[in-house]
């Protein structure tokens, strides 16, 4: 099955590859660049578009809606079950034992990094001390060699 998509080239720096851009690898990378910046338009004008008009939008999807499921009433049920799925999801609420074990994996969490940062202070602590011990001694033989 032959399909439209194909795989994205993948096109280095030119201080990685250690020659200038092909002429095709050039138009590549423009034509990505305009992609992306058009994209970032089009996303700023749809956002400004609708907060302009969303009550035209809103009374034209209740008029196609309404339209729509007054002559399928099958239509009409399924999405009535998918309502009331979705208000029974919005309506429970985190009981109190849920609230109190969050609250709890987040209090662990804070003593393990603690412990952890203890540790690896400890660690530091004793790699200085062992340094100094060395150093201590190595002083000392220098002052006997005297």
């Amino acid at each position: 099955m032959a399909t439209n998509k194909r795989e994205r080239i993948i096109i280095e720096d030119e201080d990685v590859l250690g020659r200038p851009h092909t002429p095709y690898e050039k138009r590549i990378l423009k034509m990505r660049e305009y992609r992306a910046k058009n994209k970032e338009k089009i996303k700023n004008y749809r956002l400004e578009y609708y907060k302009n008009n969303r009550d035209t939008l809103r009374e034209y999807s209740r008029k196609y809606m309404k339209e729509r499921f007054d002559n399928d009433p099958i239509l009409r049920q399924k999405q009535n079950e998918i309502c009331k799925q979705n208000y029974r999801l919005k309506d429970t609420q985190p009981t109190i034992e849920e609230i109190e074990k969050k609250a709890q994996i987040k209090e662990n969490k804070k003593q393990l990094r603690r412990l952890l940062k203890q540790q690896a202070l400890n660690e530091q602590a004793i790699k200085e001390r062992e340094q100094l011990e060395n150093d201590i001694k190595e002083l000392q033989s220098f002052i006997q060699n005297i």
